[in-house]
């Protein structure tokens, strides 16, 4: 027989074995190693799936059994696995389909200087308040009837050696006086106060000078553009996404394990 030529041994669950295994795979971004599947998931996954089929060696490799061809599968796919699974562990927003990291870096060379020089002066100025005062006084108020008289006169006239006089001569005057009543209300004085208020005013004259030079100096600006852009929409990128967690990657792996080195009799 010729070095290509192989020959079939018996059907995987008979040759499946019962081992202490983990499945592994390593976060990339992370760095972090996590275990995916123990052996108990992948024999029965295997037997079920593929237990009618049985593993093939070259002659070459007729010493090797099932076990040594899994480890072997694993091994020459281990980045591609550890890929996959930093990819399905990568976090992003599943209705965008742009997102950009942009870094910017502008270096500056030559001595640091800082000169400080001033121009102009300032003005302070005050506005003193007055204090003031509003008097306001009442009136008085004064009724006044002075006192008067009534007089009344009456002549009268007598004849010779008589006591009696009649009308004409004799005046009598009757004097009667007339009450004098002052009356006077209070008045009533309002003063107000206000108090002053000083305002004080300061007009900044003074400018500042400054002037760098850079040692070494490097500015950097980072800008993060994301969103959805073109004609895919967001009902579209959900069902996009839908398809990919509906991917087991285990499963994915001993699929293309058993496609590669199993085949039915």
């Amino acid at each position: 027989m010729s070095k290509h030529d192989y020959y079939v041994l018996d059907d995987i669950i008979d040759n499946i074995g019962v081992i202490q295994y983990e499945l592994k795979a390593t976060n990339l971004e992370k760095n972090e190693t996590d275990t995916l599947a123990n052996w108990d998931y992948i024999s029965d996954y295997l037997i079920t799936k593929y237990g009618d089929r049985s593993i093939f060696l070259t002659v070459d490799e007729s010493i090797n059994n099932f076990l040594f061809k899994f480890f072997n599968y694993i091994a020459t796919r281990q980045h591609n696995i550890d890929m996959l699974y930093t990819s399905f562990m990568t976090y992003y927003n599943p209705v965008e389909n742009y997102n950009r990291y942009e870094t910017s870096e502008l270096t500056k060379n030559g001595k640091e200087l800082r000169a400080i020089g001033t121009t102009g002066t300032d003005t302070q100025s005050t506005d003193y308040g007055k204090n003031e005062t509003t008097n306001t006084y009442g009136a008085i108020k004064s009724n006044t009837l002075n006192g008067a008289t009534n007089q009344t006169t009456e002549s009268k006239i007598s004849a010779d050696n008589s006591d009696n006089y009649q009308p004409d001569n004799m005046t009598t005057t009757s004097m009667q006086p007339i009450n004098i009543n002052t009356t006077t209300d209070g008045r009533t004085d309002t003063t107000i106060i206000k108090q002053k208020t000083d305002t004080n005013t300061t007009t900044y004259g003074k400018k500042i000078n400054d002037s760098l030079e850079y040692i070494n100096r490097t500015d950097s600006t980072e800008s993060h553009i994301h969103g959805n852009i073109g004609v895919t929409t967001g009902a579209q990128m959900i069902q996009g996404e839908l398809s990919v967690r509906l991917v087991d990657l285990v499963n994915l792996i001993l699929d293309e394990f058993a496609k590669l080195y199993t085949i039915y009799l």
